[in-house]
């Protein structure tokens, strides 16, 4: 099993093994960058480019997606298991729901726009998608 070490935004370092990476998020206000990956979620002194760099080496499929006040998220798509459209108490502009490692991520996109994204990261180059 291999660890990214990213150091982190209040001192040390931490360790995070790659596969357990479900939710990358910019922290503006800091400029670090918050890795949420099984029940941690720290705040690294690291860019979201260079993050997501590190996870694309190390083999984690992320997709960029907007959330409803605008921003980007990059979700694992092999732990998105649930692509759907709201049901009511969702933040303002939110027009989809994921279930990204049990947790719910609010989308500014259409469930078949988000849907579209995941499938077009996840999907082998020429590999066809089934869809009902």
């Amino acid at each position: 099993m291999s660890f990214i070490a990213f150091p982190l935004a209040g001192g040390g370092e931490i360790f995070i093994s790659p596969a357990s990476v479900f939710r990358v998020t910019a922290e503006f206000a800091s400029g670090s960058t918050r890795v949420d990956a099984g029940s941690d979620s720290p705040v690294v002194t690291v860019s979201v480019g260079k993050v997501i760099s590190l996870l694309d080496n190390a083999g984690v499929k992320l997709v960029e997606l907007r959330r409803p006040e605008g921003t980007s998220v990059y979700l694992n798509v092999a732990q998105i298991s649930v692509v759907r459209g709201t049901q009511g108490g969702d933040p303002d502009g939110t027009k989809a729901v994921v279930m990204v490692a049990g947790k719910r991520q609010a989308l500014a996109l259409t469930p078949r726009e988000a849907h579209d994204a995941i499938v077009a990261v996840s999907a082998p180059s020429g590999a066809g998608v089934a869809t009902s």
